[in-house]
């Protein structure tokens, strides 16, 4: 009974006082509003409609109707008031009143409703449909309005098409699936929509069997890799999802879906991160080996890492049986590629301080070779001038020396001596600075570890 009075509550007078001075301009979210009590005349004139003593609601809606002629809940109460008594004309009147003065969309949707309500109960139902169809130009998702319009298409005798309108709304809103079978308004007409509800029972029972049979079934298959927290939480799943398969409900075959969809995204999640962190780890390997192989390929000196060649080509064709990781599900196939990745890793992790141990050498010997280039030329041209070429100056120096009564030169060997000694000395630094740089240079252009 509960239920019914919900489905009728859009015509009932509590809902006015839910909707009653709510600025909200969308109806569902009037919907969710609680009822208030404001106290005031308006509230007094309900209160008496309520416990049916009519004269006083009368007298108090004379009242506030010449002191508020344009509050639309002062004619409501008046309709409301006029059905009590059973005088639908002036009820209508009412209402039709009480629409010019609303201000909102939820407003003009609650006249519009009790309007519709009444000429159905006039027996006018085009007028009535029109009131409907009124609701809908304003909100076309109003679930109310869309099941009175269905209801209306009914005692039309529209059946294929309110047949399909009501599957729609019960996807949409499963609450509809029980007012369908509870309204005396769609008793009338159970024999076009009782096979229809009992189909969807059979094909959303059918579902929640198919998606409890597929988590299982991945459950099994991801156990292992659920780990404890995600294990005591999906597995009290199963229990009330075998709680709502024996209800033989429509609601708890749709709640079975949700649990079990539930349930399945879990163990797909899982399975996707064991992927990804299984690809990640892959990939850092990948790179590690690759960047090995180009160091090794490069190698001035290849009699030195012939050797490390051998084992990096041995750990690639072990690498390659890793590929496919993505498509992986069971725990056995992720724990064997674990194991490889860890035994690569491990064997990486020996080779690459090695390799790294050989760069260095490398770069030791270029820096020796490039410093005896350089000091050696530089030694070369030192010499040659000190030796062959100072000799021929001295004369020259001595006589340009005498003009400026600056004294002689009278042992040029012991110039050469000295032009030599600091001349090497020079050589020496110079060759050692350049051959520092030629090496960062080497460093920036050669592969590193």
């Amino acid at each position: 009974h509960l239920a019914f009075y919900e489905l009728k509550g859009v015509f009932q007078l509590p809902f006015l006082r839910t909707i009653w001075n709510n600025p909200a301009n969308r109806w569902e979210k009037v919907k969710q509003a609680a009822g208030r009590n404001e106290g005031g005349t308006v509230w007094l004139i309900q209160d008496s409609i309520r416990v049916s003593d009519h004269a006083r609601a009368r007298s108090l809606l004379e009242q506030e109707l010449e002191t508020f002629p344009e509050d639309y809940k002062v004619y409501c109460l008046a309709g409301y008031l006029n059905i009590e008594e059973n005088n639908l004309l002036a009820a209508k009147e009412d209402f039709k009143r009480a629409h010019i003065y609303t201000k909102t969309n939820p407003q003009k949707i609650f006249v519009l409703f009790q309007l519709a309500r009444i000429y159905t109960l006039l027996d006018n139902p085009q007028k009535a449909q029109e009131k409907i169809n009124g609701i809908l130009a304003i909100d076309p998702g109003c679930t109310e309005a869309t099941y009175q319009d269905i209801i209306m298409k009914l005692r039309q005798k529209k059946e294929k098409i309110a047949i399909q309108h009501l599957v729609n709304l019960v996807r949409d809103n499963r609450d509809y699936y029980t007012a369908a079978l509870i309204d005396p308004d769609m008793q009338p007409y159970h024999a076009f929509v009782l096979p229809q509800l009992q189909g969807m029972l059979n094909k959303i029972k059918t579902m929640a069997q198919s998606r409890l049979e597929e988590a299982h079934a991945l459950l099994k298959n991801t156990k292992e890799l659920l780990g404890q927290k995600k294990l005591a939480e999906v597995e009290p799943l199963f229990e009330k999802v075998e709680e709502l398969m024996k209800a033989d409900s429509y609601f708890g075959y749709l709640d079975a879906v949700r649990y079990s969809d539930l349930i399945i995204a879990t163990c797909e999640n899982t399975v996707k991160e064991q992927k990804k962190d299984l690809s990640d780890i892959i990939d850092r390997l990948s790179q590690r080996l690759q960047k090995a192989f180009s160091f090794v390929k490069k190698y001035r000196y290849r009699h030195l890492v012939d050797a490390y060649y051998k084992r990096l080509m041995v750990l690639k064709i072990r690498m390659d049986d890793t590929k496919g990781a993505e498509k992986f599900c069971a725990p056995w196939q992720f724990g064997a590629c674990h194991a490889l990745c860890k035994e690569t890793a491990c064997e990486l992790d020996a080779i690459e301080p090695k390799l790294k141990r050989l760069e260095i050498l490398q770069h030791m010997i270029l820096a020796f070779f490039n410093f005896l280039k350089h000091c050696s030329a530089m030694l070369s041209i030192v010499f040659f001038i000190g030796i062959f070429v100072f000799p021929f100056f001295v004369d020259p120096l001595n006589i340009l020396l005498s003009k400026f009564d600056v004294t002689s030169i009278s042992n040029a060997w012991s110039f050469q001596k000295t032009f030599l000694v600091l001349g090497g000395i020079t050589s020496f630094i110079a060759s050692f600075l350049m051959s520092v740089k030629d090496m960062f240079k080497d460093n920036r252009d050669a592969p590193s570890l």
